[in-house]
Order: structure tokens, then C-alpha cells, then sequence
């Protein structure tokens, strides 16, 4: 396992006001990459690739969660505290 940092996401609007703490592990050929805390991962061909393809998957999320908010599981309501815990959308 290797640990890592997302400290930037590829969305110009969302900020990163604390780094993401995830984790990677080699599998069967490819990486896998999970979020701490949640049960948000990736995967990819390289571990840059993995932890690309992961912040490219928070970010998303971020902006999907962010906008329902109201209309989320109780599962996906944790995920998203957390998250806000980590992200501000630019500007606020």
C-alpha cells in the first residue's frame, strides 16, 4: 500500500482547502486507489493514472452531492460531510 495526497483536482472550481488522504495498492496488473474514510476509489494503468482517474471521480462527486444534497442516502450524506471537510467549490 501507498499512501497519498490529492492536493488539486482537475475542476478549476473546486478547491482543495485540505489534502484528500488515499490509499493505493498494486492489483492483479493495474492500481487501485480508495479515498480514506469513504468508499470512493479508482483504478488505473499507473499509480498517477489511478490517482488521476480518483480525483477526477471526487470531483464529480463533490459537484453531484453538492447539488442534491437534500435528496441524498444516508451513506452519501457522510461522504459528502466529509468532503466538505476537504473541498470548497472556487470563490466561496
Amino acid at each position: 500500500m501507498i499512501k497519498i495526497l490529492l492536493t488539486s483536482l482537475p475542476d478549476p472550481a473546486i478547491r482543495v482547502v485540505r489534502p484528500l488522504p488515499a490509499a493505493v495498492w498494486p492489483n492483479a496488473g493495474e492500481f487501485l486507489a480508495l479515498l480514506d474514510d469513504t468508499s470512493i476509489g479508482a483504478t488505473g494503468d499507473t499509480l498517477e493514472n489511478a490517482k488521476e482517474n480518483l480525483a477526477d471521480i471526487v470531483a464529480a462527486k463533490f459537484r453531484l452531492f453538492s447539488r442534491k444534497e437534500n435528496v441524498l442516502s444516508e451513506h452519501l450524506q457522510r461522504q459528502l460531510r466529509m468532503l466538505q471537510g476537504h473541498l470548497a467549490m472556487a470563490g466561496s
